[in-house]
């Protein structure tokens, strides 16, 4: 084979090549041009995603004050309730002892209750223990 003809192989193949990079190239460009998209899609989402935890942020902080009100509340019930049960303790005996009065009073000369008080004095004996 003449040189002539080598280099006409060699620029042959050299062309080839050639070809074979532009479509490299192009293949890389198209695949950057989308992993650029990518990108600016993960921006947009982080930023959201950001939005997102600052408002949970405020949340949280809303609920830990909420939290120590209610907390607050709890024990000043807690502090009342000695008192409440010792209160019970007191008036749940008394209860039959007014109800026994009124029928007491019932029986009396010109001692009958009116309908409102009659009406207590039924839901009083109703009440459950």
């Amino acid at each position: 084979m003449s040189l002539r003809w080598r280099l006409i192989d060699r620029a042959d193949r050299a062309l080839d090549d050639i070809a074979e990079l532009r479509r490299s190239a192009q293949y890389i460009a198209e695949n950057l041009a989308d992993l650029s998209k990518s990108a600016k899609g993960i921006d947009r989402n982080s930023a959201e995603i950001a939005r997102e935890i600052t408002g949970l942020t405020k949340a949280a902080q809303g609920i830990d004050t909420q939290a120590e009100r209610l907390t607050s509340e709890i024990q000043s019930v807690a502090q009342i309730l000695p008192t409440l049960q010792r209160l019970t303790d007191i008036v749940d005996p008394l209860d039959n002892t007014v109800a026994r009065l009124g029928r007491f009073v019932d029986r009396l000369p010109g001692g009958r209750r009116t309908a409102a008080r009659s009406t207590r004095a039924v839901d009083a004996q109703e009440k459950p223990r």
